[in-house]
């Protein structure tokens, strides 16, 4: 599987669990991928996730990620 088909299947992922606004899921999903994808092929994902999102869902979306950030910043200080 190339590596645009892996980051496709986890664009989807990342849409579905915002959908479901599964927050456990995503924590999972974005230690998954962070260390599997650089800074760079993570934010492709995120644009193609935001492609199929509604704004709600987006917004969900980008509040979690951004918390998962932080706490992921304050466990490592």
């Amino acid at each position: 599987m190339s590596a645009v088909s892996k980051n496709g299947w986890d664009s989807w992922r990342m849409a579905s669990i915002a959908i479901a606004r599964n927050a456990r899921a995503l924590e999972q999903l974005s230690e998954k991928l962070t260390s599997k994808y650089t800074d760079s092929e993570m934010a492709g994902i995120w644009r193609q996730a935001r492609l199929v999102l509604a704004e709600e869902d987006e917004c969900w979306l980008e509040e979690e990620l951004y918390r998962i950030l932080i706490q992921d910043s304050q466990v490592a200080a």
